[in-house]
């Protein structure tokens, strides 16, 4: 399983949670900032810090959408672990099953056995 793969499923399940959880939180931003909020923490850090200083945003409302985005993502990045773990313990399962059951000696350790003797 890939750096990529893994990355990937941060990503889609953070920008799901994020565009939930501002939806639940009755938050609307225009549809460029909410892109960007959803699209990663440290866009959502950089978004809220900007429309503070412009005044679009309140520090309280900036606090609580900074606060979202780091549960989304901490969320997003639980649910990649088990995903890897999971992987990693089929890749076991299948590995454990598929083993030969008996040792073979491959064909050079039987060379050398030979002419040892």
């Amino acid at each position: 399983l890939g750096v990529a793969a893994i990355s990937t499923v941060v990503a889609t399940i953070y920008s799901n949670q994020m565009t939930a959880a501002l939806s639940n939180a009755g938050i609307s931003l225009p549809s460029a900032a909410q892109a960007e909020l959803t699209d990663s923490v440290g866009a959502a850090v950089g978004v809220t810090t900007t429309l503070t200083q412009s005044g679009e945003l309140t520090t309280g409302v900036a606090i609580q959408i900074q606060q979202l985005a780091i549960d989304s993502y901490m969320t997003s990045f639980h649910t990649a672990v088990l995903i890897g773990a999971a992987v990693v313990l089929i890749a076991l399962i299948v590995m454990a099953w598929q083993m030969p059951k008996v040792s073979h000696t491959a064909p050079w350790q039987q060379a050398t056995a030979e002419s040892s003797d």
